[in-house]
């Protein structure tokens, strides 16, 4: 039976850091190497910014968060690789870049459909959480890709003689028909 290698990846400086007694592990979900490594990395250092540790106790929480796929890569480093937080942070990236999802922009919008027994609240929901995570949203583009999504029906012929420009407007336009909607199933 082969028995795995001690592995030393950190700087000596990295690992002359102690993790205080009094430390709260960061609630991050693992890294097995299957996920989007930039968001893992985010909310890491979202975590960090709560707790405030140094660069050196980063880099063994960081290490603390791999398993499966993750650590084995991590446990194959050569010896000292890691000198700092940023260098752990970019060896990560660049080996699990390939997870790293592609960003939605405005014509995925497009793709979106109501389902036939989605109702018009969760399928405003569900287009508002693809929407929130594009960058440069084209809000004319938005409003026409949310229109097209609509299943067809009272409440898309009454949007559409609203004139809606903007999401925000569609919005309070579409929560307008749910609460009424809602009140009269009540």
């Amino acid at each position: 039976m082969e028995v795995p290698r001690d592995f030393r990846p950190f700087s000596e400086a990295i690992e002359a850091e102690t993790i205080p007694r009094d430390h709260r592990i960061p609630q991050v979900e693992p890294f097995d190497g299957t996920q989007d490594p930039s968001q893992h990395l985010t909310n890491f250092r979202a975590q960090m910014l709560i707790c405030g540790r140094s660069m050196e106790v980063r880099c063994k929480l960081l290490m603390g968060t791999l398993k499966k796929a993750a650590l084995d890569w991590f446990s194959g480093l050569p010896d000292r690789s890691i000198t700092d937080f940023d260098v752990f942070s970019r060896l990560f990236m660049t080996q699990f870049v390939a997870n790293k999802k592609k960003p939605p922009i405005t014509s995925d919008l497009f793709d979106l459909k109501q389902q036939r027994e989605e109702s018009l609240k969760d399928f405003l929901q569900r287009f508002n959480e693809v929407a929130l995570r594009i960058a440069s949203l084209d809000e004319r583009m938005a409003v026409i890709a949310f229109q097209k999504g609509l299943r067809s029906g009272a409440f898309d012929i009454a949007l559409e003689k609203a004139s809606c420009q903007m999401m925000s407007e569609v919005r309070a336009f579409a929560l307008s028909h749910i609460k009424t909607e809602e009140g009269q199933i009540n």
